[in-house]
């Protein structure tokens, strides 16, 4: 069958997409990509959002501006930018399909899925002001931004909430709060969004700052702890605190709800290990932080769940928990990376963790793998920076040996970006 030709005669841009990345995409992308979804419309510009779409041309490019090779995890592809330099990325699968569309902050590299389709992460864009929980997001302004032409992006939420009525169980036009997170939770979608913006209710008692005076040291690391644990307070700290309640049985609730949708996502197994240590369930805690250890760092949230008090200099949450409580992992592999991480330079920490992954890897084939060089490079990061050549060339090897083909030619794509922006090899 020859590919399908748009209303200009030409090959569709879903197809010449699909061809490019050697990915099969789902029902709403080819609608966005052919419909012309993406084109920008004159107006009022939105406050904020995810509103700067990529034209499919620009994603045709043999090395797109848009990839931040070696920071973005080489199987993410960029969609949609808003005006902080963050990115709604594609996520492909082994299956050579897309995984899941992930918000990737440029401010640090961390990322959490909003949706397993385009619709939901930009369902979500467009309600999350009204859910739960405070929207302080990762990210800080890119400097090197430039400034963009206002424009009206309210199209994009419109089109989401219109490609996914079928699904909806409710209505949410009218919905806030909890119910409103409740209605897409019923409706299964933006999972794992949802439960982080819980979780962050359930915990986040930021009020009280409007209350007191922010102490002098607003960013020490005490401060931090407290302010995700109260019952850590102390002293005249303490005071801050009284009347306020965390709901740590919600959080736990939640995160494991997360688990069963996401395992790959370090934050809620954090969170679930942190609640069981508290409540002195310390072998339940071990099993939830070990799994944690499996995830890669950019997953964990850190300072929007204000975990960031426990982890100095780029530390993982779980890795700084088992050291400090003296939790000894149930496996001999994990023992051996934990080991890594038990360092106090955040630079000596990923050199360690790279080659410790990069060793493995180099003895291993096929889908094996594959996973140990993305780990080598997107567990912590890896350095130095010039160490990435290698691991771009080795991931698209390794998938492409497996059959991951997509994940494959977007591991390619990433290299010829690295080379061509930082000129390494």
């Amino acid at each position: 069958m020859p590919p399908a030709l748009n209303r200009v005669g030409r090959t569709s841009w879903s197809s010449q997409i699909a061809e490019r990345y050697q990915c099969s995409l789902p029902g709403d992308l080819i609608r966005w990509f052919d419909e012309e979804v993406w084109r920008v419309r004159p107006g009022v510009a939105v406050e904020s959002g995810f509103t700067e779409a990529l034209a499919p041309d620009a994603l045709l490019q043999p090395t797109p501006e848009a990839i931040w090779p070696a920071l973005m995890p080489c199987n993410f592809l960029p969609l949609l930018g808003n005006r902080l330099g963050d990115w709604l990325c594609l996520r492909f699968g082994h299956d050579n399909s897309v995984r899941d569309v992930v918000h990737w902050y440029h401010g640090g590299g961390d990322w959490i899925p909003w949706g397993n389709t385009l619709s939901e992460a930009l369902l979500f864009d467009a309600l999350q002001k009204r859910l739960p929980g405070e929207s302080r997001q990762h990210a800080i302004p890119a400097d090197a931004a430039e400034p963009l032409a206002s424009h009206d992006g309210s199209h994009l939420h419109d089109w989401a909430i219109e490609s996914l009525r079928d699904a909806l169980v409710t209505d949410p036009s009218q919905l806030s709060g909890r119910d409103l997170a409740k209605c897409l939770l019923d409706s299964q979608l933006c999972q794992p969004a949802i439960l982080c913006q819980l979780v962050i209710e359930a915990l986040d008692r930021s009020a009280l700052l409007s209350q007191h005076d922010t102490p002098p040291q607003c960013e020490d690391a005490n401060w931090q702890r407290v302010q995700f644990d109260h019952e850590l307070a102390t002293g005249e700290m303490k005071a801050r605190f009284e009347g306020t309640t965390q709901d740590w049985a919600s959080a736990e609730l939640r995160s494991e709800q997360c688990n069963q949708v996401a395992p790959d996502l370090s934050w809620a197994w954090e969170i679930r290990g942190y609640a069981l240590e508290r409540r002195g369930q310390l072998e339940a805690a071990t099993a939830a932080y070990e799994k944690a250890l499996d995830c890669s760092s950019f997953t964990d949230q850190s300072v929007r769940l204000r975990t960031h008090g426990f982890t100095p200099d780029g530390q993982k949450f779980a890795a700084s928990r088992m050291l400090e409580q003296g939790l000894c992992p149930n496996h001999a592999s994990r023992t051996a990376y934990l080991n890594c991480l038990n360092v106090d330079s955040g630079g000596e920490r990923r050199r360690r963790v790279f080659q410790y992954f990069r060793d493995q890897a180099m003895a291993a084939s096929g889908h094996q793998a594959h996973q140990l060089w993305m780990r080598a490079g997107w567990d912590m990061g890896a350095e130095p920076m010039s160490v990435y050549g290698e691991i771009l060339r080795s991931v698209s090897t390794s998938a492409e040996q497996a059959g991951y083909i997509a994940e494959s030619t977007l591991a390619s794509v990433h290299r010829d970006c690295f080379k061509s922006r930082y000129g390494i090899e």
